[in-house]
């Protein structure tokens, strides 16, 4: 029995090794080196990703949306809690309650120094400043795409004008 049992386990075991074997031909046999005519085709080149060399734009992008994820979600989860507790709609939640709100912006004006009605309008101001460095960073990033955006665009408009000229205008009455 102990002999079938082991017969068995190294059966499963083969057809494991064998199945993981073609997955990994399977998924190693579409890769393409990103740069066009590359003669790692087929070879997934891990080296370059290990030191930090290859970046691909998908990398890029993942950066940048998990870079707004972390700039957004702290804003809307503050905004989220300011409006729902200043209206005192705490839905049985102690933090969300009017008491929680005043003594929050209470402790925070004793703490700076200033009264607690100054707070709200200069952490929305540090939000606005804070909004205009990121869409700047993101304008920085896109400047080409928006670059050409804008010379298509000044393009359009100035093959418009053209159109209207007096020779294209009809003489009829």
């Amino acid at each position: 029995m102990l002999g079938v049992w082991n017969h068995g386990n190294q059966n499963r075991e083969s057809r494991v090794s064998c199945c993981r074997d073609h997955v990994f031909r399977c998924a190693c046999a579409g890769y393409c080196c990103a740069r066009a005519g590359s003669r790692f085709h087929g070879i997934v080149d891990m080296a370059g990703f290990v030191r930090g060399t290859v970046h691909s734009q998908r990398t890029r992008d993942d950066r940048m949306k998990w870079f707004l994820i972390f700039w957004a979600g702290p804003i809307v989860f503050l905004a989220g809690w300011y409006w729902l507790s200043y209206y005192d709609m705490n839905f049985g939640i102690f933090m969300l309650s009017r008491q929680v709100h005043d003594l929050t912006f209470e402790i925070y004006g004793k703490i700076l120094g200033i009264p607690p009605e100054t707070i709200p309008p200069l952490v929305a101001r540090a939000i606005v400043v804070d909004s205009l460095v990121v869409f700047a960073i993101i304008a920085f990033r896109r400047r080409k795409a928006i670059g050409a955006w804008w010379r298509a665009r000044q393009a359009s408009k100035s093959s418009d004008a053209a159109l209207a000229s007096k020779d294209s205008l009809s003489s009829a009455p």
